[in-house]
């Protein structure tokens, strides 16, 4: 929670992990921390 959120998941659509909580998702059971939704894809979220 101390790093920016900058990654994001699909389908569910949700903002709310930073790199190395997104590594520890795809690694584990692949759930939105969120929603529960199960994970397809993980984005990383660009800010221009």
């Amino acid at each position: 929670m101390a790093q920016s959120s900058r990654y994001a998941f699909t389908p569910c659509g949700h903002k709310c992990v930073c790199h190395l909580c997104a590594v520890a998702v795809s690694r584990s059971e692949r759930r939105c921390p969120i929603c529960r939704t199960k994970v397809v894809r993980i984005l990383k979220i660009i800010d221009p």
